[in-house]
């Protein structure tokens, strides 16, 4: 009813859908869809959650919902109800479904020209690899216009808490935290959160923006952020954290 969706793209909903998949498709004529929620496009993402209190809403409102983050443009997603709370204190009420499990948003894509190759917009939780391993079709990825960009989440500076964030960074300076991935401890006068001791990408992704949320909550000015491998889930992270690390 909203959207045209290509063979590919039906096939990605069959298997994706309901979780962390946003398709970006053409916007069909006479949708009744505001172009406040396209931003004038003639293009809509849409996505079906997998969480049950998403759906219990969906069902009880037989409506589809515009549904921005729950955070002020700009600043680090939240991951749960409290986050919420502090970022945006003048919310009248918030559903609270517990903290999310997979903790970064989900992946964008979009048909390339005859459905011969997935365009990936926004690395998430759902990895190429797994998409080009459900249609066999390749998934290629683009560099938006910062301008203009055409989904969600794609301006260069994003997803940034107040302090300064440092990539690949071996050693720690005065001010900073630490964002550890592995089994590395640093002083107890230093500000440490662990994505993950066991190394596992899915729990890093889970607690980024957590750890994120809880470095600004200890005050300090800068966060020295551990390598984290560039492979599966482990690009929609470093995505994000370069996006968190970009200067204005």
């Amino acid at each position: 009813k909203i959207g045209h969706f290509s063979a590919v793209a039906q096939h990605l909903v069959q298997v994706f859908w309901p979780g962390p998949l946003t398709l970006v498709v053409p916007l069909k004529e006479g949708a009744g869809i505001s172009g406040l929620v396209t931003a004038g496009l003639n293009t809509i993402a849409l996505r079906s959650p997998a969480h049950p209190l998403a759906q219990m809403v969906l069902a009880q409102s037989g409506l589809a919902l515009a549904a921005p983050s729950a955070n002020v443009s700009g600043t680090v997603s939240p991951t749960t109800a409290e986050h919420v709370r502090r970022g945006l204190p003048n919310v009248d009420f918030i559903l609270d479904g517990g903290a999310t499990t997979k903790g970064l948003e989900s992946t964008i894509v979009q048909m390339g020209e005859g459905d011969k190759q997935i365009i990936l917009l926004r690395p998430g939780p759902i990895t190429s690899e797994a998409l080009q391993a459900a249609c066999g079709v390749n998934v290629v990825s683009i560099k938006q216009d910062q301008a203009a960009p055409v989904s969600p989440g794609a301006l260069l500076k994003h997803y940034s808490p107040k302090a300064t964030v440092r990539l690949f960074a071996q050693d720690h300076r005065p001010g900073e935290g630490v964002l550890g991935f592995g089994t590395e401890t640093v002083g107890s006068d230093v500000p440490f959160y662990n994505l993950s001791e066991q190394e596992d990408l899915d729990e890093a992704a889970q607690r980024l923006f957590a750890g994120l949320h809880w470095m600004d909550a200890q005050g300090v000015s800068g966060i020295a952020v551990r390598p984290i491998p560039n492979q599966g889930v482990g690009m929609a992270i470093n995505d994000r954290l370069r996006r968190a690390a970009a200067q204005e």
